[in-house]
């Protein structure tokens, strides 16, 4: 039986690599996360034609926490959780998750309750190993995060094993014609130059149908892809 990263034809994964990546880039990811934002509004378009009204849901990959006020805002009754491999991103997204103004946060926590301040809370994790019980959520949505993970068919997996039956699963990832022109341009300096190229420069991003049969592997049913 292949191992995870055989199947996904993608290099071990470090997830200290990762984590400290973000961790740097966390406090200026908001400068530049326009990519994410965009990408965003068009799932939360397609959630239009998607009758749900989850009792609980997960972001995993929630980074800096965009996503977690525009989630509560859509679904203001449902408790949210953010996810994160870093700490610094989720740092940053404590406002985020605060979510209400900030005079409600300084009441007794009963009170609080009482007034509907059910604020996101947040919780480090890697997506292959999230510390929640079977069937914790029936809502999980995950935007621009799953390609850092070097195994998807790890990941897939433990989202099927926290989601309950007949629940959903929405994320968006990035495909292997991203960024080409850079993978192309490095190949053709280090050829120039007579350099031994390393075994990548830039991720081995994963097909959308090799994504849909990894779900339907993990259990997924009635896959819907879009490009």
């Amino acid at each position: 039986m292949s191992s995870p990263a055989a199947k996904s034809g993608r290099p071990a994964y470090d997830s200290r690599l990762v984590r400290r990546i973000f961790d740097r880039r966390a406090a200026t990811f908001g400068e530049v996360a326009f990519l994410p934002r965009e990408i965003s509004q068009r799932m939360r378009e397609r959630l239009d034609y998607i009758k749900v009204s989850p009792a609980s849901m997960l972001d995993a990959g929630c980074g800096v926490g965009d996503d977690l006020p525009r989630l509560r805002e859509r679904f203001p009754e449902t408790p949210l959780v953010g996810v994160d491999l870093s700490h610094a991103m989720l740092a940053r997204a404590l406002p985020q998750a605060a979510g209400d103004p900030g005079w409600r946060r300084l009441l007794p926590a009963a009170l609080q309750r009482s007034l509907g301040v059910r604020g996101p809370r947040l919780a480090q994790a890697d997506f292959a190993a999230l510390p929640f019980a079977d069937g914790a959520f029936d809502f999980i949505w995950s935007n621009l995060a799953l390609h850092w993970h070097s195994q998807p068919d790890s990941v897939l997996p433990e989202w099927q094993r926290v989601l309950e039956p007949n629940g959903l699963l929405m994320f968006s990832t990035l495909g292997p014609d991203t960024l080409r022109e850079l993978r192309a341009a490095c190949a053709e300096a280090e050829a120039a130059l007579g350099i031994a190229p390393p075994a990548a420069r830039v991720i081995d991003f994963v097909d959308m149908h090799d994504l849909g049969d990894m779900l339907v592997e993990s259990g997924f049913e009635i896959p819907v892809m879009d490009q």
